[in-house]
């Protein structure tokens, strides 16, 4: 958008059924095929990410541009994929117009749907039909040949909610805070009957989450220091030693590192760029979430 102005038309969450809200966090839409964007608007901007993805495209495709992510080299994504939990920021850009519902799985809650360590999944994006059981595969795609993604969001719910009941964990909890998952997944971990050694619950937490506890903190801390800073976006100026103490950084270059870490840019520059670039979408409507 090369007039510098924000909007948010095209851009928006999808909160999941109350029967699903222990396996999906939220899904987001992003549906271009009315904007009229610059080359540059084409860009998506993410950061780093506790969470599984399932991504359908019912119009257009996306390119990930941004470094080696293995099983997408460069190429054009399949139409369904699955993307584990992302250590670092990821771009990715939309050669035209699409129409993506992007659905936030909890990796215990896909790990539970594939049987499978979802460790192995960490930094990757593959098709869908290698990732998921033959019957999710076939909900996805029937979803994906949606011609809106309210329908495709609602048709994939329907496909997965009998799946789910079978293999839900009794505990009904839903958690719209990173930091408030990362805690009670720790409990859990520390309180299993297979093993509660430092070691054992390390490695629980690992086959979960595809991330050690360390890193959920990370992302945690990072997630507080957003919320705070979003909300106090528009000021023309940000009291970074401030925030940092209001997040629980040591200093002010501890959160630079992290926030550099997660979205790969300092502070400063990731709010300029949120306030004045289309690119950034995602995570103005972050802030919206909270």
């Amino acid at each position: 958008m090369s007039d510098g102005v924000i909007r948010h038309d095209g851009y928006r969450w999808l909160h999941p059924q109350p029967r699903l809200a222990n396996c999906i966090y939220a899904a987001v839409v992003a549906d271009t095929r009315t904007l009229h964007l610059a080359p540059e608007d084409r860009l998506n901007y993410f950061p780093a990410t506790p969470f599984c993805t399932l991504s359908l495209f019912l119009d257009g495709a996306s390119v990930i541009v941004d470094g080696n992510k293995r099983g997408a080299e460069a190429s054009v994504l399949p139409r369904v994929v699955v993307a584990g939990p992302q250590s670092g920021p990821t771009i990715s850009m939309n050669p035209g117009s699409v129409q993506v519902v992007s659905v936030g799985l909890f990796p215990e809650a896909l790990q539970r749907l594939i049987g499978q360590d979802i460790s192995e999944l960490r930094g990757r994006i593959l098709a869908a039909d290698s990732v998921l059981p033959a019957d999710l595969a076939e909900v996805c795609r029937k979803a994906a040949d949606c011609s809106e993604a309210e329908m495709a969001f609602a048709m994939l719910q329907d496909g997965l909610s009998p799946l789910w009941q079978s293999l839900r964990p009794a505990s009904p909890a839903s958690f719209r805070l990173v930091g408030d998952w990362a805690r009670a997944l720790l409990h859990r971990a520390a309180t299993s009957r297979s093993g509660r050694s430092l070691r054992q619950i390390e490695r629980r937490m690992k086959r979960w989450t595809g991330q050690t506890h360390r890193e959920l903190v990370v992302m945690g801390r990072t997630e507080a220091a957003f919320i705070d800073a979003y909300q106090r976006l528009a000021r023309d100026r940000e009291d970074w030693a401030q925030l940092a103490a209001g997040a629980g950084y040591s200093d002010q270059p501890h959160l630079v590192r992290e926030v550099r870490r997660v979205t790969g840019f300092a502070p400063g520059q990731l709010r300029k760029r949120i306030k004045s670039e289309h690119a950034f979408w995602f995570y103005r409507l972050m802030g919206e979430l909270y």
